[in-house]
């Protein structure tokens, strides 16, 4: 191995330790701040395992490194959503992800050190493949669940690093995947890998740099003694401000498919100036969540409300702006913990004990 690539190589690590400790501080100990170091660990495995498979042994640090290698599409899945869905989760599905990402990396390097499985069939390209094209879709689903949001997305830095996000890191991955797949397992040269190790540690370098800078106007998550981004707001338009609060409470927000291009339309104001009010003035990150904050409350009165003119759930999810049953159940769960209809049970639970005669 070229002594220059292999020089660049821990380079790369040692910066990546760097930004996975500044995430960690400051992203507050956060899922996030976890989250970008398990890439950054990632990222790191990625740039030694060629080294360990020159010269490892298979030793359990080995075993470790291999692991961060194959379940770094993952780890990309999952930065991504914790950095752009402010409602992100850990879930078992995750798990699973992972775990079969794991599994079809493992079975290829068994066959390169082993040779391959005896079952009549090529099972050396099948796992190539199988590992290859797993990833290349995992990539590509996180690039474009990353760009899909940003409509709805109000934090103005975030917006814009979600361009970034895909058009850099998220693009340059899906090269490094196809590349691979057109080797077919072959060794890249040397000349490709020492391009490919510096454009990573070049990476690393402006990640290094942006999360000194930047990462608080991204995720609105500070250091200790250091003001969030939504603590240091931009004058906020009060005419604007006034013509949204009346526009919503008009029932501005029963409207299907509204957006926050259209509102803006509506109140004939900038966009940007419209997400920079919500944003900053009224605290939401999400557009989504701006307009459920009105209809979830205009949901719960008319669910509570008892007698002859009770209105369907699909009426009231309809009349409320939601295209269908489905979104409105989940919204309707997620701000208040159970589904319209144990909601509206529960009223009638409650209206029917008070009606019942003691003895």
């Amino acid at each position: 191995m070229d002594s220059l690539t292999l020089i660049l190589r821990f380079v790369g690590v040692a910066q990546l330790a760097i930004v996975a400790c500044l995430a960690v501080r400051d992203l507050r100990f956060s899922l996030v701040g976890y989250l970008v170091a398990v890439f950054c660990f990632g990222v790191a495995s990625y740039l030694i395992c060629p080294v360990i498979a020159v010269h490892g042994d298979l030793g359990l640090l080995d075993v470790l490194i291999y692991f961060g290698c194959f379940g770094n599409p993952v780890f990309f899945l999952l930065l991504s959503q914790s950095i752009f869905d402010d409602r992100f989760r850990l879930r078992p599905a995750h798990a699973a992800l992972l775990a079969l990402m794991e599994m079809l990396g493992f079975w290829r390097l068994a066959e390169l050190i082993h040779g391959p499985w005896n079952w009549g069939l090529d099972t050396t390209t099948a796992s190539l493949i199988a590992q290859q094209f797993a990833a290349l879709g995992i990539i590509v689903w996180s690039l474009v669940a990353a760009y899909r949001g940003r409509g709805i997305d109000l934090v103005e830095p975030r917006r814009r690093f979600r361009e970034v996000f895909v058009a850099s890191c998220g693009s340059y991955m899906l090269v490094v995947v196809a590349s691979e797949i057109q080797l077919n397992g072959r060794m890249a040269t040397e000349g490709l890998a020492l391009i490919n190790v510096a454009v990573i540690v070049g990476f690393v370098l402006v990640a290094s740099f942006w999360m000194l800078r930047f990462s608080d106007r991204v995720f609105a998550i500070a250091a200790p003694g250091r003001k969030r981004a939504s603590e240091v707001r931009a004058p906020v338009d009060q005419n604007l401000l006034k013509s949204l609060e009346a526009f919503m409470k008009a029932g501005g927000f029963r409207q299907t498919g509204l957006t926050i291009g259209g509102l803006a339309d509506h109140l004939q104001a900038k966009e940007q100036g419209l997400r920079r009010v919500i944003n900053g003035e009224l605290g939401f990150r999400n557009f989504n969540a701006f307009l459920n904050s009105y209809r979830i409350r205009a949901a719960s009165g008319l669910l509570a409300a008892n007698g002859p003119g009770r209105l369907p759930i699909l009426t009231i999810a309809m009349d409320l702006g939601y295209g269908s049953i489905g979104p409105f159940n989940r919204a309707f769960k997620e701000a208040t913990g159970k589904t319209p209809s144990e909601y509206r049970a529960s009223f009638l639970v409650t209206q029917n004990s008070e009606a019942t005669p003691q003895r």
